[in-house]
């Protein structure tokens, strides 16, 4: 559901007032461990040792090896428009399994293989292996959406693309809007489609599929620009310019993950996130995101291409979301070239003393989804207590809502 609406107030002292306010209270919240008063005592799961502290990584029921297959699904409702994801499982485990929607980074993606005979893949699809690999290898289904632009665009998409502030010169504004649509409205369509499909999939060809899927349990995650779609299902509208996107509804949904999630406009995000402080409710766009459980994993060297943005930024949507299930990962020190970076916070960049952050990433990134769709209380337990600060020595705060 998409409406046009008037923009929000575009002053440049207000927004440099919100930016310079938000910033200073983020500052104080998201302040290193080293200045606050010190725990007298670490409440520790059984087998977790200050003394040891890899002996505190969280350790899931079984692991599988993974398989996968790459398929291509039309949506007849939007001019047939192509949707390709890679279906990666865990090999030999017993369904119905829960399911993990990842969206990769960036806005729209390519074709990389479009082999006669053979079902197209997309560079997207094949994007974000670690994170998928890791979640398929511990019991989860993870569906890999590869997001590509419109291939053809009707003339209320053309009125929208204008309306949000697609300007190019006659020659580039048809891919510019199509690439566009492909991203800021497709995204989240791109997922209640997919998840639909493979519904009736299940019903109409039993055993077409590698496994059985639970579609009751299903957790939508994403890295950096892939981030905007869990946050739009979770309740978050895009106000670009003078058009609004509604956030998207998807029945099955029960948590979300946001990896580098997408700051908001203050924080020099081209996010269509609105959380200025003097802007009227209903263009607040992180207030609504609901009560279900969301993993935010982001810190202080988290930069994307938005080389101007602002990474203390990108929690915002953690502290303005509905309490309920919330939790922030937030990598605070400089460990120099050791430090997490953008491509670290999706599993990769981990070479060198980066490695040992993946590890802790993928180990919370575990933790949460075994606690949210599984309700193991091994889980519950290691994320209430202060396994994670011992696991990173205290290089990364865990922040719960």
């Amino acid at each position: 559901m998409r409406s046009a609406q008037n923009a929000p107030d575009r002053d440049p002292v207000r927004r440099a007032r919100t930016r310079s306010a938000a910033t200073a209270v983020l500052s104080l919240l998201l302040v290193a461990p080293a200045a606050r008063t010190a725990r007298a005592h670490l409440d520790l799961p059984p087998g977790c040792s200050e003394a040891q502290p890899a002996s505190c990584a969280y350790q899931p029921a079984a692991t599988w090896n993974d398989g996968f297959v790459d398929l291509l699904l039309e949506d007849p409702t939007r001019d047939d428009h192509p949707v390709p994801f890679r279906l990666r499982y865990p090999i030999g485990a017993d369904g119905p399994l829960p399911v993990v929607v990842w969206n990769h980074g960036g806005g729209t993606t390519r074709w990389a293989s479009r082999r006669r005979g053979a079902v197209p893949v997309s560079a997207g699809q094949r994007s974000s292996e670690e994170h998928g690999r890791s979640f398929a290898r511990r019991g989860y289904v993870v569906i890999h959406i590869g997001r590509l632009p419109a291939e053809s665009l009707t003339a209320a998409q053309q009125q929208d693309c204008v309306a949000a502030g697609v300007i190019a010169r006659p020659a580039t504004f048809a891919r510019l809007c199509r690439e566009f649509v492909g991203y800021r409205i497709y995204g989240p369509q791109n997922v209640a489609f997919v998840l639909a499909e493979l519904e009736r999939l299940q019903q109409t060809l039993p055993g077409s599929l590698p496994v059985s899927l639970d579609l009751s349990r299903v957790v939508v995650g994403g890295w950096s620009g892939g981030s905007a779609i869990p946050l739009a299902i979770a309740g978050a509208l895009q106000q670009h310019r003078n058009l609004r996107i509604d956030p998207l509804p998807v029945p099955g949904v029960i948590g979300f993950l946001a990896s580098s999630p997408r700051g908001p406009e203050w924080g020099n995000f081209t996010s269509g996130l609105v959380d200025d402080f003097d802007a009227t409710p209903e263009l607040h766009s992180l207030y609504d995101v609901d009560q279900r459980p969301f993993l935010f994993l982001t810190g202080r060297h988290d930069l994307g291409k938005e080389r101007d943005a602002i990474p203390l930024s990108r929690p915002t949507a953690f502290w303005d979301a509905q309490r309920g299930g919330k939790y922030l990962s937030w990598a605070w020190q400089d460990d120099g070239p050791g430090s997490p970076v953008h491509g670290t916070y999706d599993l990769g960049e981990c070479a060198g003393l980066r490695a040992a952050y993946c590890g802790w990433f993928d180990s919370l990134g575990i933790a949460y989804l075994d606690a949210v769709v599984r309700e193991r209380p091994e889980a519950i337990a290691w994320l209430a207590s202060d396994a994670y600060r011992v696991l990173t020595g205290g290089r990364v705060d865990l922040h719960r809502r």
